[in-house]
């Protein structure tokens, strides 16, 4: 039985006999529409996945391009050290450390190693760092651009705490 065709137009169907994208791989017709911006490669199945497969000490990249840059926006995994990385305009943007933490506009902790959550202003000088959470800390605390904290939000049993390092409003 005919397991591919290649149609007129030059779509190419793996198990289906009506491609709905240039490469249209099928395994169970689910009836799911193709968007016209998406028309390119199409996987269809009732739990659809893929895979990238790399060496323990390896890499895997999704890349986005133009005609000015072969990696405007890439969303990369790198195996030797267990991080996820989403770079826009040709420049990280964020990471997701082997611990599970979300690391936006810096690729190392500071401050409280543990936290959940660390957001570096993106300008020149960070005026202002943030940290959410860690190990049973509820709140956000406030870093200046040398790392030093300037103060904190809190919240506990009690109440919520505001802190800070100075009452200059």
């Amino acid at each position: 039985s005919e397991r591919m065709r290649i149609e007129g137009a030059g779509n190419v169907g793996i198990g289906t006999t009506n491609a709905g994208a240039k490469l249209h791989i099928m395994k169970t017709d689910t009836g799911a529409l193709n968007d016209g911006n998406s028309d390119d490669l199409m996987i269809e199945d009732s739990t659809v996945g893929f895979c990238l497969g790399s060496a323990t000490d390896g890499e895997g990249h999704i890349y986005w391009s133009d005609s000015d840059d072969a990696d405007v926006a890439t969303i990369s995994y790198f195996h030797s050290s267990n991080y996820m990385q989403f770079r826009a305009n040709a420049a990280e943007r964020m990471r997701i450390n082997s611990s599970g933490q979300l690391l936006y506009n810096t690729t190392a902790t500071f401050g409280d190693v543990n936290a959940l959550v660390y957001i570096k202003a993106p300008v020149t000088n960070n005026p202002l760092s943030i940290w959410i959470g860690s190990n049973g800390y509820k709140g956000i605390r406030f870093y200046a651009a040398d790392e030093s904290e300037v103060g904190s939000v809190t919240v506990n049993s009690l109440g919520v705490a505001f802190n800070a390092t100075s009452d200059y409003r």
